[in-house]
Order: C-alpha cells, then sequence, then structure tokens
C-alpha cells in the first residue's frame, strides 16, 4: 500500500502525487559499447550456453526456442508496450468541484506511463523488464541479485523486493546490462489536469509481507542503484485532489 500511494502521488503536480517510480537517468548505450541489447523476436535456438539440437535432454519452449536442461536459454526480448490513449475527462464521473476518479483508471495511467518508459529506454538501448510471478519457481535465496533457472530455461534473477500491498516498481535494463528501479519525471507535450475527489483509504495491513521482483534477464545483467529517467509523453494527465479533509489515499483494488 505504501507504494501504490506514492504512484497515486506521481499524477499530480501537489502532495498527492510526487514520484510514479524510483530512480535517475539510464545508461546510453555510448556510455559502455560492449553490450548491445538485441530488441528483436527471438526466433533461433540459444547458442550462448552451447546448446544445439541434437543433444538428449533437450526440451522446447512454445515459441520453437530449443534448450538443454540445466542450461539457460536465450534471452527473448519482451515487446515493445503499446502506449493507450490518455483517460478522457469527460468519462470520468463528476461531482460540483471534482471529478471521482477509480483505482482502475490510475491503473489505466500507470501502464500509460510504463509504456512511455518503455519507449524512451528503447531509444537509449534498453526497455522496462517484465516482472514474473513466484509461484511455481523454486528460489533458494531472496537476496537481490540471485540467478536461478526458470521452468522452461529462463535466467530468472531476483532484481529487487516490493510490498505485497503496493505496486511494483519498473525495473529497467540497460544497454550496459544494468538493471535499476526508476524514477520517472514525465515530461509532456501536452498536459491537462483533472480536479479529482480523494479517494477512500482500505489498506491491506501493516504486516504485509515483501515480495521478490523476479525477471528474466540475459547473462551479465547486475543490479544497481535506482536511478530518475525523464519520460516523454504525448499527453501528461495530471490529477489534482479536491481534499475534502484527511490525508487522500488510494484504495486496494
Amino acid at each position: 500500500m505504501k507504494y501504490y500511494r506514492n504512484f497515486v502521488k506521481s499524477i499530480r503536480p501537489i502532495a498527492w502525487l510526487p514520484s510514479l517510480f524510483l530512480a535517475s537517468a539510464a545508461c546510453s548505450p555510448a556510455t559502455n559499447p560492449v553490450h548491445t541489447i538485441d530488441t528483436a523476436p527471438q526466433t533461433k535456438a540459444p547458442q550462448e550456453n552451447g546448446e544445439t539440437s541434437a543433444v538428449d535432454g533437450q526440451a522446447s519452449t512454445a515459441d520453437g526456442q530449443v534448450f538443454v536442461a540445466g542450461e539457460f536459454r536465450a534471452f527473448p526480448s519482451p515487446p515493445t508496450l503499446a502506449m493507450p490513449s490518455p483517460t478522457q475527462v469527460d468519462d470520468l464521473p463528476g461531482d460540483n468541484n471534482c471529478r471521482r476518479v477509480s483505482g482502475a483508471v490510475y491503473d489505466y495511467e500507470h501502464t500509460r506511463h510504463i509504456a512511455a518508459l518503455d519507449a524512451e529506454m528503447r531509444r537509449l538501448g534498453g526497455l522496462v523488464l517484465p516482472l514474473r510471478p513466484q509461484k511455481g519457481l523454486k528460489i533458494t535465496s531472496y537476496k537481490v541479485g540471485h540467478e536461478f533457472r526458470g521452468p522452461k530455461g529462463e535466467r530468472l534473477m531476483i532484481v529487487g523486493h516490493y510490498n505485497e500491498c503496493s505496486t511494483p516498481r519498473p525495473f529497467v535494463l540497460s544497454a550496459d546490462y544494468e538493471i535499476f528501479a526508476v524514477s520517472t519525471t514525465l515530461v509532456g507535450t501536452k498536459k491537462r489536469v483533472v480536479t479529482a475527489c480523494s479517494a477512500d483509504c482500505r489498506g491491506c495491513g501493516v504486516n504485509a509481507p515483501d515480495l521478490p521482483a523476479i525477471a528474466e534477464v540475459p547473462p551479465g545483467s547486475r543490479v544497481v542503484q535506482s536511478r530518475r529517467v525523464k519520460v516523454p509523453i504525448a499527453t501528461e494527465l495530471v490529477f489534482r485532489v479536491n481534499d475534502t479533509g484527511g490525508p487522500p489515499c488510494q484504495p486496494r483494488q
């Protein structure tokens, strides 16, 4: 819940939404040209771990990739995230002084911010890493940077942690194979401000556990400190809260 509140604060210019993410400017490919990230879809069998198509103990994934049991498959670059259109103000129910904004709207705008971040990171030679659920994975260590093999030969890594009540922070992979959590500064070509009503508080408990943030990564990846990234976006939608008393907060969905 703590981080979700921070996310809600990130999409208005005053006290409610100070930052959508935690991090700073991402590395440019020119910073360290040793590695490059192939953003094209992976269609061939992995070769980097000595995997071939004529050995015993092979298995295949749904997309035709082949890996040897006990070894890692080649890193399949995630697809580019689609950018949805911004929320239309006329679609939000209105009171006399504010618009009633549901949690689904904030989730939708969060998706837009992630897509804008992915586009910017790809321009710099990186990308946003999709996080994997913990269910069904055999994890022997929850230490950040711990690497282990997934059920389909994935090279999985603990890239961070997040509270069960919060929305996981976005983690990105830079052109230098550095992985870090991101805090964004949105720079909109257009900016629209919506006066939003305060949400009702419904938490999920102060003792909610931390969960591991797990992502598939290429070989040579390493976790570094969080950074801030300026993210261009066509339309920045800002929710300015009409506070009716008490601290505003976002209901848990």
